[in-house]
């Protein structure tokens, strides 16, 4: 079949025949005698296109097109009409009508335009997709890495390795420049509606949380340890399982873990952490705490404490050094979990994944 169409008319003959017309052409097709019927119709199904006469009894074309472009913008519609009224075919278009036609019609000309219109229909679905992908490659591929690298270079040239010379701590600052000109301009490329909203779940699979906790602490003691800070893994780490997409969330973990580490004071000590909630078996919270982090909590809240904007004017309002909170919670959402500031006790900082258990620990 090359589309799903519904006609609407109130005449039988005239809706049979193009039902019958329109079935030879390849379509599969629906009738309804009126506006509310139709209205039916498309609760109870999904169409492409609504061939949708304009006089008809209970509910008119015209009022019934306005309910259609409300609930189902996305649906085509090509108005029917039986004179060649164009000042109420123009209101039709206004109103968001895709075409009109004038009866009586010519069932070669309706089939041309049916199939012209589906193919433009399996076009922009195309784009759209691709317009996805993209955004969602940019913000989850692209900037997760890019926040990372600025948060790495961001703390080294503060605390520069023992033996680097000035030209090297130099070089560092620049590539932190260059790291925070790249995520502005991916930034501003980004379409907000074209990115999933949290809650929307990527493909997941059951994980040790040893999988996602490992490397982002390999990663980070070394740089933990220039800072004279101390980095510790407790808990259950070595069984709990996590439902959730490893890779990602083993870069929300990493990301943030970096900003604690940057904005931790000296001396301060950080527990990575992981255990299945007893009263809610269905949870996991992983947990990263900080000894000392004055300013830290306030950070964070500033940050995680923010409604769901558009990541474009989020990071308008935040201090670079503060994205890679944005991309954690993000990657963390797309999970189904949460990332919230859990507590603040003097200048004791805990932060938790709420996150989805699985399987049998």
């Amino acid at each position: 079949m090359e589309g799903r169409i519904l006609v609407v008319d109130d005449e039988d003959t005239l809706r049979l025949t193009l039902k019958a017309r329109l079935s030879s052409g390849g379509f599969e097709v629906d009738t309804a005698r009126d506006g509310e019927e139709a209205l039916e119709k498309l609760k109870a199904s999904t169409f492409d296109v609504v061939l949708l006469d304009i006089n008809m009894p209970r509910m008119d074309g015209i009022t019934t097109l306005g309910v259609v472009t409300e609930v189902y913008p996305k649906l085509d519609v090509i108005m029917l009409t039986g004179f060649a009224d164009f000042s109420t075919a123009i209101e039709c278009l206004k109103a968001g009508a895709k075409d009109y036609l004038v009866k009586p019609i010519d069932t070669t000309e309706l089939i041309t335009r049916m199939r012209s219109l589906l193919r433009a229909r399996v076009s922009e679905r195309a784009l759209e997709e691709l317009k996805k992908e993209h955004a969602e490659a940019v913000l989850d591929d692209l900037l997760g890495p890019l926040t990372y690298s600025y948060q790495v270079l961001g703390s080294l040239r503060k605390n520069p390795p023992k033996g680097a010379s000035e030209r090297e701590t130099a070089l560092m600052g620049h590539l932190r420049d260059l790291s925070a000109l790249m995520i502005e301009r991916s930034v501003s490329h980004l379409d907000p509606a074209q990115l999933k909203s949290g809650g929307a779940t990527h493909q997941t699979s059951a994980q040790v949380a040893e999988a996602i906790i490992a490397l982002p602490y390999e990663r980070t003691v070394g740089l933990a340890a220039t800072r004279n800070v101390t980095l510790e893994k407790k808990g259950e780490w070595k069984s709990v399982q996590i439902e959730c997409n490893a890779e990602k969330m083993s870069l929300a973990l990493e990301n943030l873990l970096l900003r604690v580490v940057d904005g931790s004071d000296k001396g301060s000590h950080i527990t990575v952490s992981v255990a299945r909630i007893k009263e809610e078996p269905g949870r996991v919270d992983l947990t990263v705490q900080s000894s000392k982090g004055r300013d830290l909590a306030q950070r964070i809240t500033a940050v995680l404490g923010r409604s769901q904007e558009s990541l474009t004017e989020t990071l308008k309002n935040v201090k670079p050094e503060d994205w890679s909170l944005l991309v954690s919670r993000r990657l963390v959402e797309l999970d189904g979990g949460t990332l919230q500031l859990e507590s603040s006790k003097g200048s004791e900082v805990t932060i938790t994944f709420r996150l989805k258990a699985a399987g049998k620990s």
